[in-house]
């Protein structure tokens, strides 16, 4: 029997990091530590059961996503996409990602985003190339907003997370870009399109393929790791 079960608390988030810590153990116990008591507290996580086993996951990350213009709206990182090996090629992300696009969806988010090893994985799911991923983050918000037209809003969450991060790194090198393609990009997939019309301002007419066109057409600033 196979169940796709949408995880919203921490107690229910924390069963999965052990297959977390078993598909990347490139990330620290501490990073973990981190990553499900604070960056998890308002993700959510879908997860595959098979048989009472816990054997894919996806987790969408929020941030929030501002224009130069002033509008602003709410959309998901989609990270740590993981299947056990046993389950691999049986469809468990094809079908996690189906899920996931549904749910954003129904919750009006826009557009959804990631980061790929490989392209090619995530272009049957209508993903496209966006932007390059920037690997340095810029420490003067103010200097972001005059050069890019869409970038990642600092509020407070955002704020106390990436000091978390960055003091990680500077004592452990753990968020280094080492593990990162050697040119990372950012794809993203197009879901509510009157909700991305309203973000964007495009007109009513406007269809997925110009929304799309639209997006690749901006100055993208992206540099967060989750």
């Amino acid at each position: 029997m196979t169940e796709i079960r949408v995880l919203r608390t921490r107690e229910e988030k924390a069963g999965t990091r052990a297959l977390y810590e078993r598909v990347f153990p490139e990330d620290s116990a501490r990073f973990l530590d981190w990553y499900y008591q604070d960056r998890c507290s308002d993700s959510i996580i879908l997860a595959m059961w098979k048989d009472g086993q816990l054997v894919a996951m996806a987790h969408l990350n929020p941030f929030v996503m501002r224009t130069k213009k002033g509008t602003r709206a709410r959309v998901y990182y989609i990270y740590a996409v993981a299947t056990a090996p046993e389950a691999r090629h049986q469809g468990c992300m094809a079908a996690l990602l189906r899920r996931g696009f549904q749910l954003m969806e129904e919750a009006h988010i826009p557009f959804c985003f990631l980061l790929p090893v490989d392209e090619a994985i995530y272009q049957p799911f209508d993903f496209h190339t966006v932007c390059d991923f920037q690997t340095t983050k810029a420490t003067d918000y103010a200097a972001v907003q005059q050069a890019y037209d869409v970038y990642i809003e600092e509020n407070d969450d955002y704020v106390r997370r990436v000091q978390a991060q960055q003091a990680m790194a500077a004592e452990a090198d753990e968020l280094s870009d080492s593990g990162l393609p050697a040119h990372p990009v950012i794809m993203a997939r197009i879901l509510s399109l009157p909700d991305f019309l309203s973000f964007s301002g495009l007109p009513e007419e406007t269809d997925r393929t110009q929304a799309i066109h639209w997006l690749r057409q901006q100055r993208i600033y992206i540099a967060e790791a989750v």
